[in-house]
């Protein structure tokens, strides 16, 4: 009955064992959606960006819906060596679009649809791209924010509340995404609130105006809603935030 006893307390601690042994399973907190809303005394758009992660924990795939259009446009995102390799992008037709880059600096990218190649000049001084597209020029802040954008004539700066976390903060490979979805032109109006610091404030340099926000955090840092005002076109803007876990 003793070597009964003893084998089993044996058998029991050797299955404690192998309990504790158990690897643990990780998680971290990543964007969801982004919704933007505007309202002026006409009208109400809404605008969401929904995000989708590979196994490791990059960004995988981005769709943009409307109130009219739940399947507006979608691109997806393939990695070598954790580098940005090509896309596929759908809208009312599909495109395959490859990325060449110098180390983390994108150089080109080729749309394969249109067969255009679209050549993008770093200048390191001040971590500013120009291209060959029309209009598309932006800078690159230390953090890996866009920090700068030009839309044809229209010039906008953006400054970011670095004790916060943005919604790209904890993705994996985040210093390529803010630089490659600008460069995309991926969603005009809500690529600036795709950042890894959240947004702050707006500064229009064609009217001199300055659009700041109102940003709420949650517990952990993340921001989950910006509110401001568009005084140049009386347009009141919502920003909401939506975290998951993978």
């Amino acid at each position: 009955m003793k070597k009964i006893f003893l084998l089993c307390l044996a058998m029991l601690s050797f299955s404690c064992s192998n309990d504790d042994e158990q690897p643990q399973i990780t998680t971290v907190k990543v964007i969801d959606k982004i919704k933007v809303e505007g309202t002026d005394s006409n009208s109400f758009s809404s605008n969401t960006l929904k995000y989708e992660y590979d196994s490791n924990k990059r960004i995988s795939k981005i769709t943009h819906s409307t109130l009219i259009n739940p399947n507006l446009k979608n691109i997806t995102f393939t990695y070598e060596n954790g580098i940005p390799k090509s896309s596929v992008r759908t809208n009312s037709d599909v495109s395959t679009i490859t990325y060449s880059y110098n180390g983390n600096i994108l150089r080109k990218y080729h749309d394969a649809l249109y067969d255009e190649i679209i050549v993008f000049n770093h200048d390191a001084s001040y971590n500013s791209y120009s291209s060959t597209a029309i209009g598309l020029n932006f800078v690159v802040n230390n953090l890996n924010d866009v920090s700068r954008r030009t839309y044809y004539s229209n010039v906008f700066d953006y400054s970011f509340d670095t004790n916060k976390k943005g919604p790209f903060y904890n993705v994996a490979n985040k210093e390529y995404m803010p630089t490659l979805i600008n460069a995309m032109q991926f969603t005009h109006s809500e690529m600036f609130f795709q950042s890894i610091y959240p947004v702050n404030a707006i500064f229009d340099d064609n009217n001199q105006s300055l659009y700041p926000f109102t940003n709420q955090y949650d517990t952990d840092g993340f921001v989950i809603q910006s509110d401001f005002v568009n005084t140049s076109n009386n347009v009141t803007y919502k920003v909401i935030y939506t975290y998951k876990n993978i």
